[in-house]
């Protein structure tokens, strides 16, 4: 059977994909005899309508009169008056309804027999990992692919790609809030490279440093010094140990880990990371700065933070930057009403919009409704993501936000309910440094409801 104009589809970007899923199943698939798709992909994976598909199915039906497959859009009514024509009807909104509907149909099967990994895939692996850890609206994709790649896995996969992914998978439970299964996979891994015959100081940096990162959302701030520190004079020693660009990388995460303690080591960190950065990558230099500026606006150095701020362009749309900003007019007393027109081009599904909203939120100048939506904004970016996962960071973060907005609705009862739940999650197997972290907050504030107990609770928190 080939791809005659029966064949053909109307969205050719639509149309190549599955010329090409028709092919890997040898052209047999009666469902693609006669297979129209009216949508077309936009941006971040949706699909939208096909222009002029009126015109394009009344030609199908005048030319062969019926179709096997139509392919619509769910709110496309011009196709869905075609219906009837067809045998099969396909309604989307996204590729991955289309992937399901694939799956579904079992044409997917031959993309997923096994395929040796082989040197030359190294660099299309990294950069799809990279594109889909971009943003947490595709963590989820980023899930799966890494689990495909891990299937693929298997005595001829070579080395680089075998770590790369598992790092992957070690960022990505990270970046999702999931410290404890970041800590695991890490110290899963740590076991697979200290074997002597592919140990390198590189690696191991790497691994020690993500290890230190998942220990810092677990709150085990000690630790991850512990872990770091001894790093600090292999690189006086020895500068060329490992990559400046780790070398960065490592500073940055010693000196996160060290302003919770106020151990002051952090801030001659941040300034030795810039200059590394500065000379080798000057566009990670952004992310080290407000690493800077969130230190100084945690140890209450509000001079040097606004120095830093003043610095920066106040049209940007960085979502840190916008954080910081806000949290530093909340601490001298403003609203800094100017920045809640930048928030709405932030996806509230980025937990930096959850910290931006909780800034804005405890602004004491704005008033009791806006600041309750803004918190109740703030839990709900939190929660994305969470589900099945008692531990997750980000569960507790909104759990904070849960807290202050109970007592802004005066109802102490349940704010008091909600201290309790907090420190029964924090009783969980692998959450006893953050347990020990918040202990003497929470019980201030079920002994003395106050907002300035509240605001204590969030001033604990180091990610805010």
């Amino acid at each position: 059977m080939s791809w005659t104009w029966s064949r053909t589809l109307f969205s050719k970007v639509i149309a190549g994909l599955l010329a090409i899923v028709d092919s890997i199943n040898g052209k047999a698939n009666d469902l693609f005899a006669a297979a129209c798709a009216c949508v077309s992909p936009t941006v971040d994976n949706w699909l939208e309508p096909s222009k002029s598909t009126r015109t394009k199915l009344k030609a199908l039906e005048r030319e062969i009169g019926s179709g096997s497959l139509l392919i619509r859009h769910e709110k496309d009514s011009e196709a869905e008056e075609f219906d009837h024509l067809f045998k099969t009807v396909w309604t989307v909104k996204e590729l991955a309804d289309l992937r399901d509907q694939l799956m579904q149909s079992g044409l997917l099967e031959n993309l997923q027999k096994h395929v040796t990994l082989k040197p030359e895939h190294a660099s299309a692996i990294s950069a799809r990992i990279s594109s889909l850890m971009s943003s947490e609206e595709t963590f989820e994709q980023a899930g799966n692919f890494i689990a495909r790649l891990q299937k693929r896995f298997d005595s001829d996969t070579p080395l680089r790609i075998r770590i790369e992914v598992l790092n992957a998978e070690e960022d990505l439970h990270r970046h999702s809030g999931r410290f404890d299964q970041a800590i695991l996979a890490c110290r899963q891994r740590s076991e697979f490279e200290n074997d002597p015959a592919i140990a390198c100081y590189e690696r191991r940096l790497q691994s020690d440093n993500r290890l230190a990162a998942a220990l810092f959302d677990g709150h085990s701030f000690d630790e991850a010094v512990c872990i770091l520190t001894p790093w600090m004079k292999h690189f006086e020693d020895c500068p060329q140990i490992c990559l400046p660009e780790t070398r960065a990388i490592v500073m940055n995460t010693l000196a996160r880990c060290c302003v919770p303690l106020n151990d002051n080591r952090w801030e001659n960190l941040f300034q030795r990371s810039l200059v590394l950065q500065k000379a080798t990558e000057t566009t990670s230099a952004s992310r080290t700065m407000n690493y800077l500026i969130h230190g100084y606006l945690k140890t209450n150095r509000l001079t040097e933070a606004k120095e830093l701020l003043a610095g920066t362009n106040e049209q940007s749309n960085d979502a840190y930057l916008i954080w910081l900003r806000a949290d530093y007019e909340r601490r001298v007393g403003g609203t800094c009403s100017n920045i809640d027109r930048f928030i709405h081009s932030i996806p509230w599904q980025n937990h930096v919009y959850g910290l931006i909203l909780q800034a804005l939120a405890r602004q004491l100048d704005r008033s009791l409704e806006s600041r309750l939506e803004l918190l109740q904004d703030a839990k709900r970016s939190f929660e994305f993501g969470i589900e099945g996962s008692s531990t997750n960071i980000k569960h507790l973060l909104a759990q904070v936000c849960e807290i202050g907005i109970y007592f802004l609705e005066n109802d102490i009862d349940l704010m008091t309910s909600t201290v309790g739940l907090v420190k029964v999650m924090l009783n969980q197997t692998g959450l006893s440094s953050a347990s020990a972290w918040y202990g003497a907050t929470l019980s201030a504030l079920e002994t003395s409801p106050t907002w300035r107990n509240v605001n204590n609770l969030f001033e604990r928190v180091p990610h805010f």
